[in-house]
């Protein structure tokens, strides 16, 4: 993921965000939708509620997660850093239950 999120950064600012990024314009986005253009900024600006379908399609027009979208990106991120280090230390035990294991059956054999 390429786009830099502030850790307060609303909804409709990571949408707006996101779609710079991928170099959309509000109208691509509004006729995608099937809305006004000017009903497309007003999502942007905050000024209006967002249904969960509506989400859904922009979530979708854009390519990302629907979670993407609502989640505290840094929280995403810092979420992923852990399962990152439990992932590596789980890998870490594994390698020496193994070694553990190669022991027992040599001294097994003995």
């Amino acid at each position: 993921m390429n786009y830099i999120f502030d850790v307060k950064m609303k909804l409709n600012e990571r949408i707006r965000t996101i779609r710079q990024g991928k170099g959309y314009t509000q109208e691509y986005m509004a006729e995608k939708l099937g809305i006004d253009t000017v009903n497309y900024g007003r999502i942007e600006r905050g000024q209006t509620q967002i249904t969960i379908e509506r989400l859904s399609k922009i979530a979708n027009i854009l390519n990302v997660e629907v979670s993407e979208l609502l989640l505290d990106s840094n929280y995403v991120f810092e979420q992923n850093k852990i399962l990152k280090k439990m992932l590596k230390t789980d890998l870490e035990i594994l390698k020496e239950i193994k070694k553990l294991n190669i022991k027992l059956t040599k001294n097994q054999k003995n």
